[in-house]
């Protein structure tokens, strides 16, 4: 059985975003049993379930990518391999793998999320806009869809609760991190520049 599949809209082949490495970390957790569900080809690391259509590629405005798995193709290949496979969990990397998740409401699923989508779209584009509408109804979604929910801030957890009702005991920080060991030419420890110093005060 699979540890887990991790549901992706991005090609993590080609991703070098922080939601990218972030989601690299989760696979490695996971450990090999785990399967990556993803737009083109396999990954060189872990066991791979691609799909053909990739709306990210299409870059105009927002990321469409998003919408992969709104793709009635895309779901009939995560679904038919979810079924065959009947992994421990399931791992929406973000709330727009929520019309995947849907179709097995009997396996244990996680959202892990990398900021409170709703509050950012309504900052961008102010809160009566359709599309932060669009956002609010799919993150409720993945919510409410979610076994148990992981974000990166106090404030993200906080926001989970108060937007969407979900439960304190099912929603955990798991803020981002920096590999320190993958820097090897960082700077000495030591006191901070006077510049930053001044700068920044006790936050250095």
């Amino acid at each position: 059985m699979a540890s887990g599949f991790v549901l992706s809209y991005w090609n993590l082949n080609e991703a070098a975003s922080g939601g990218a490495r972030r989601i690299h970390a989760l696979l490695d957790t996971l450990g090999r049993s785990a399967v990556l569900v993803q737009p083109g080809g396999h990954h060189p690391s872990f066991a791979t379930v691609p799909y053909p259509t990739d709306f990210g590629r299409t870059k105009a405005g927002i990321n469409w990518g998003r919408f992969n798995f709104h793709w009635p193709g895309t779901r009939r290949i995560a679904a038919g391999a979810i079924a065959t496979h009947r992994p421990a969990v399931l791992v929406m990397t973000s709330m727009w793998a929520a019309p995947i998740a849907a179709r097995f409401p009997d396996i244990p699923c996680l959202l892990d999320t990398h900021d409170v989508n709703a509050l950012a779209i309504a900052e961008r584009f102010g809160s009566g806009h359709p599309f932060a509408r669009l956002v609010r109804r799919q993150e409720a979604r993945a919510a409410d869809l979610a076994t148990h929910i992981f974000c990166c801030s106090d404030q993200d957890r906080e926001s989970f609760m108060e937007l969407y009702g979900v439960e304190s005991n099912r929603v955990s920080v798991v803020p981002n991190g920096v590999d320190v060991d993958a820097f090897p030419d960082r700077a000495p420890s030591g006191q901070p520049d006077a510049f930053w110093q001044q700068a920044f005060g006790e936050a250095t």
